[in-house]
């Protein structure tokens, strides 16, 4: 059940927008025990269930609350080039979500790769009109509490990075936040070539990107910035 740790989420929908509540077994104590939405402290793909006070629970069961009424939603990234003029079914909007993903999304049966690699970042308004000012094309997506997600796929896009390859690792040609393994990348080519990611959108628009997947080292659970400390 990754789906409340990871609060997972697409096209301007949550997870967290329908949960009503999350059951799980603390693995230490052997108790089952539940949390209501709020108490999952749910974030842009981050919960609770991340936190090093919920690494020995065990999510066995989500409870989801959904309007019996059907609205759709469409008004976010490529999905706003919908025609709303004609009739909007679910099914129409779940084969518009399908063909884009198929468009860009590379086919993990022929180039490995662990999907977006690197989460959307958000800043504060005041840094994003900054860079508004600076590039004018930029999307954006102002948030309820006054900060502003940027995509992170425009930003690597713009550094000139698709295609960029390190050892048997690339930046995927048709989504920038997408690597992908040629078919002979070793870990330490997919960690370098993320981390000249982050470090060439940090230079040129001084905005830190931060990786979606998880890392799992030997220990247990990892970073980026960790794992480049042990290199060094």
């Amino acid at each position: 059940m990754l789906a409340p740790v990871q609060n997972i989420g697409a096209y301007g929908c949550e997870f967290k927008d329908v949960c009503e509540a999350v059951e799980y077994i603390d693995l230490q104590t052997g108790e089952l025990k539940q949390l209501t939405t709020e108490q999952c402290q749910f974030a842009y793909r981050d919960s609770i269930f991340k936190t090093d006070a919920f690494k020995n629970a065990l999510i066995t069961q989500v409870s989801m609350r959904l309007s019996k009424k059907w609205t759709p939603k469409y008004r976010y990234g490529a999905l706003n080039t919908l025609n709303d003029a004609e009739p909007l079914s679910a099914k129409k909007i779940y084969q518009s979500v399908c063909d884009l993903r198929n468009e860009k999304l590379p086919d993990p049966d022929l180039l490995g790769n662990a999907g977006s690699f690197f989460k959307n970042p958000v800043v504060n308004k005041h840094f994003a009109d900054k860079l508004l000012s600076e590039f004018p094309n930029m999307p954006y997506y102002p948030q309820q509490d006054e900060t502003v997600k940027l995509v992170a796929g425009w930003l690597i896009d713009q550094a000139k990075l698709k295609g960029t390859k390190v050892g048997g690792a690339t930046v995927h040609q048709q989504q920038a936040l997408v690597l992908v393994n040629l078919g002979d990348a070793s870990a330490l080519d997919i960690i370098k070539l993320a981390a000249l990611v982050r470090d060439t959108v940090k230079t040129q628009f001084n905005v830190e990107l931060e990786h979606e997947v998880r890392f799992i080292g030997a220990s247990g659970e990892t970073n980026l910035a960790e794992v480049l400390q042990c290199l060094n």
